[in-house]
């Protein structure tokens, strides 16, 4: 009530001043934390997705095994003899064009055609099946295929014979290196594969040095021996070619007891062969 007895307005009584409080100050600090914290809560989330799409190597698989080395060993012989079984030929071309009665034309076509062609064209199905099938059985029967195809062409009496051996030699040939590389991939560690793939190339030179010097020194050898041909009427360029094809027999029956890895045993996970996804079925209200 004022004075003479008017009633006085809410608004009109006055108030106690209050003090400002600066509400935006304390919530300052609290908000950077709360960034922090999340940054931080993130670059944790984003290290453990990187760990998983590339997992450091076990203790236990920081360096190649015994036995990896070993696989590798047999692996070198095998693409040493390759190239062997491959370039012989060069060799012998003069022999085989005399007694065969071929033409230049015919031992390009031996040499480049018949083997190349063959061999890009089966390569890339036979790497897809390296793949997704077992390599050392894949391996062996295709070091099965061109040892024997070598040695066939020891026997061929005509340049279409020895055409189609060199086909086959072409044909086997093209699953050793897919799954060569396919099985260093998996016994050795990220830090060696480098080393041990070197390795396994080196034997490509090798190979095709010691074919050069083993054909010529069989031919001569073997026509010095039996210069009217000797058991079975063979002459020195298919004795030639019988003597580094049997070998192969050998040394695929050695790599049948090779053991077959997991793919991805050197990463530290093996890769599971995806299913494909199956819906859940729909009630029966539906």
């Amino acid at each position: 009530m004022r004075p003479g007895g008017v009633r006085r307005h809410r608004a009109d009584i006055p108030r106690p001043r209050e003090t400002a409080v600066d509400t935006k100050k304390p919530l300052i600090p609290i908000a950077r934390k709360r960034r922090s914290e999340g940054s931080w809560r993130r670059s944790r989330i984003n290290q453990k997705f990187e760990e998983a799409a590339s997992p450091a190597e076990p203790d236990g698989q920081a360096g190649a095994t015994r036995y990896g080395w070993y696989v590798l060993s047999i692996l070198f012989l095998v693409y040493v003899l390759n190239f062997v079984d491959r370039q012989i030929i060069s060799i012998l071309a003069e022999d085989i064009k005399r007694d065969l009665g071929l033409k230049d034309q015919d031992l390009g076509f031996l040499y480049g055609t018949a083997f190349g062609v063959f061999y890009a064209l089966f390569g890339i199905p036979l790497g897809r099946l390296a793949d997704n099938w077992h390599r050392v059985r894949l391996m062996t029967i295709g070091l099965t295929l061109w040892s024997v195809m070598t040695a066939v062409s020891g026997l061929s009496r005509t340049g279409g014979h020895l055409a189609a051996a060199r086909i086959g030699v072409g044909i086997g040939e093209a699953t050793a290196s897919p799954s060569a590389y396919s099985l260093i991939s998996d016994y050795f560690p990220k830090r060696l594969r480098a080393t041990a793939l070197s390795i396994y190339s080196a034997g490509l030179y090798v190979g095709g040095g010691c074919s050069l010097f083993i054909g010529g020194a069989i031919v001569q050898g073997w026509n010095r021996a039996y210069p009217g041909g000797g058991p079975f009427g063979l002459v020195g360029w298919q004795a030639a070619f019988m003597a580094v094809g049997i070998p192969g027999l050998l040394l695929a029956i050695w790599i049948a007891t090779l053991r077959n890895p997991s793919a991805g045993m050197s990463r530290g996970f093996p890769n599971r062969r995806r299913t494909p996804h199956r819906s859940a079925p729909l009630p029966a209200s539906c």
